[in-house]
């Protein structure tokens, strides 16, 4: 059903693309890894590795700029400018 509908309307839309959005969203606002394994029906925390990789960097990002902003309210700008000085490839 999803794939003709995919087609009908002409949108890149594949099943397996809900999963890793569904797996991301739910890390990315802190869900539990063990619940996201259990809603998913996995048995091996191999498939939360492989579902949660796509955007683990990004996440991991986010979750750094959260707890350093609680902690110094400028502290974003300044990490740029110390990767930016340093050479680093950290992307604010």
């Amino acid at each position: 059903m999803i794939a003709r509908r995919r087609r009908q309307a002409g949108v890149d839309a594949w099943t397996h693309r809900f999963r890793h959005h569904f797996s991301h969203t739910w890390l990315d606002r802190g869900g539990a890894e063990g619940d996201l394994m259990e809603l998913n029906g996995w048995s091996s925390p191999q498939m939360l590795r492989r579902y949660g990789a796509r955007a683990r960097s990004a996440r991991a990002r986010r979750t750094y700029d959260r707890v350093m902003q609680d902690q110094h309210p400028s502290i974003s700008s300044v990490r740029c400018r110390l990767s930016f000085q340093a050479g680093s490839k950290i992307v604010a």
